[in-house]
């Protein structure tokens, strides 16, 4: 998968996968994902289960921002190996809200500034360099710095849904 795309896929290979492992998942996901007997900040959902798949969802924004599994399918494709793919596209929507922010308080912060400073000053405030520069902070704190943080995210994401399965598999393979 492309780096900056807000998804993940993974195996784990163990040497027995519970045949009711699906129902594992889904008794945790009610009882709470990361701490069983807590949904503060980890309020999920099952949308569906089968015997081989579950998919489940973050159910409010604060779960879904806070570890950005935010939509999980995971398939026991055999008795010896289970698939996952993971979406989060909520969590980068969110980033880049906040980034977005960040953006917008600097161009706010210059805007609020300028009536206030000498002319000398602003003539500094208004060369091409100076704007080039601080143009190039908005861009990236704004807009590029969440693509940057959702591809940074992946591997964590992805170390934490595999803690969590093999809490839940016996027998786990290195």
């Amino acid at each position: 998968m492309m780096p900056f795309v807000p998804e993940f896929e993974g195996a784990i290979k163990a040497d027995n996968v519970p045949e009711d492992l699906t129902e594992r998942i889904e008794a945790r996901v009610r009882d709470g994902l990361f701490l069983p007997g807590s949904r503060r900040r980890a309020n999920y959902v099952v949308h569906w289960r089968t015997r081989d798949e579950v998919r489940f969802s973050a159910a409010d924004a604060l779960t879904a921002f806070n570890i950005g599994l935010n939509d999980v399918v995971l398939r026991r494709e055999s008795s010896t190996r289970i698939t996952y793919r993971v979406t989060y596209w909520r969590w980068t929507r969110y980033a880049g809200l906040l980034c977005g922010g960040i953006g917008l308080a600097l161009l706010c912060g210059l805007l609020f500034v300028l009536p206030w400073i000498s002319p000398q000053q602003r003539k500094t405030l208004t060369s091409p360099l100076f704007v080039a520069l601080f143009g190039g902070n908005v861009a990236f704190w704004g807009f590029l710095w969440p693509w940057i943080l959702a591809a940074l995210h992946k591997k964590p994401a992805a170390r934490c849904l595999e803690r969590i399965l093999q809490e839940e598999l016996p027998g786990r393979k290195t």
